[in-house]
C-alpha cells in the first residue's frame, strides 16, 4: 500500500473531503444572506403584444384571449383537422362532346391467348388493328374497344354509350339485280348444258356396251366355227 501511488492518492482527497464536510457542519456557509421577495410588489411581467383584427374572423384582439384559445386547441387534438383552403372555380368546365362512331369491323382474329379486332375508320379511311380495352385513334377517341366476339365487337364511348359492329360477310352475289338476272340466266343455261352431256354421255356408254357385246358374239362364233373346221380336217 505504501508503494502505490493510486492509493495513495485516494487516501488524501478522501481525507480532505472528510475535512470539508466537518467543516460545514460546523457551521461553514451561514453567512451567505437569503434573497427577500416582496409578494406585493412582485415585478410585472411583459405584456403580451396585442394581434390586429382580421377580418372575416373570430380572433380577438386581446393576447391573453389569444393564448387562451391556443392553449384551448391544443396541436395534438384528436378532433384537430388541417385547414383547407377552399377552391375558387369561376370558370365553367366543357362538356365532353363524343362524335358519332364512324367505322367498319374488318377482321376478327382470336388466339387462346389475346383477340384483335381490325376496324376501318371510315373518315379517314385507315385501318387500325386493336386489343380490348384500347381507344379508337382520330377523332373517335372517345370510344373504347369494350369486347371481341367471333363476328362482332362492342365499343363503349366515354359518355357511356354503346355500339355494336357486325362483321360484313362476303355472299357470294356481286352487282345489282339485272346483273343477277343474267347469272341466273347464264347458271340454267349451264345446268341445261350439263344435262345433255350427261344424257350423250349415258348414250354412248350403252352404245360402247352393245358394240362390245355384239364384238364379243362374233369373236364366240369364229372361234366356233373354227373348232368345228379342225374336228373336220382331223376325221
Amino acid at each position: 500500500m505504501k508503494n502505490n501511488l493510486f492509493g495513495q492518492v485516494l487516501i488524501i482527497a478522501l481525507a480532505i473531503f472528510l475535512v470539508i464536510a466537518s467543516i460545514q457542519m460546523l457551521g461553514w456557509g451561514n453567512s451567505i444572506e437569503e434573497i427577500q421577495i416582496d409578494e406585493e410588489n412582485l415585478p410585472e411581467l411583459p405584456v403580451v403584444p396585442k394581434v390586429a383584427d382580421v377580418e372575416g374572423s373570430d380572433v380577438k384582439t386581446d393576447g391573453m384571449d389569444l393564448l387562451n384559445k391556443v392553449n384551448d386547441n391544443p396541436l395534438f387534438s384528436e378532433d384537430r383537422k388541417p385547414f383547407v383552403e377552399p377552391i375558387k372555380t369561376t370558370e365553367e368546365l366543357p362538356e365532353l362532346v363524343i362524335s358519332e362512331l364512324k367505322a367498319q369491323l374488318t377482321g376478327v382474329v382470336i388466339t387462346p391467348e389475346q383477340s384483335y379486332a381490325m376496324i376501318l375508320d371510315t373518315v379517314t379511311n385507315e385501318r387500325s388493328t386493336y386489343q380490348v380495352g384500347m381507344p379508337l385513334e382520330g377523332e373517335q377517341g372517345g370510344w373504347t374497344l369494350e369486347s371481341i366476339e367471333s363476328r362482332k365487337v362492342t365499343l363503349v364511348s366515354d359518355d357511356d354509350k354503346t355500339e355494336e359492329l357486325e362483321l360484313e360477310v362476303f355472299s357470294g352475289d356481286l352487282g345489282n339485280g339485272k346483273g343477277k338476272g343474267k347469272n341466273k340466266g347464264k347458271n340454267k343455261k349451264n345446268e341445261a348444258e350439263a344435262v345433255t352431256a350427261s344424257d350423250d354421255a349415258k348414250q354412248e356408254t350403252s352404245d360402247d356396251k352393245r358394240n362390245s357385246a355384239e364384238e364379243i358374239r362374233r369373236k364366240i362364233a369364229e372361234r366356233r366355227a373354227q373348232m368345228r373346221a379342225n374336228a373336220a380336217k382331223d376325221k
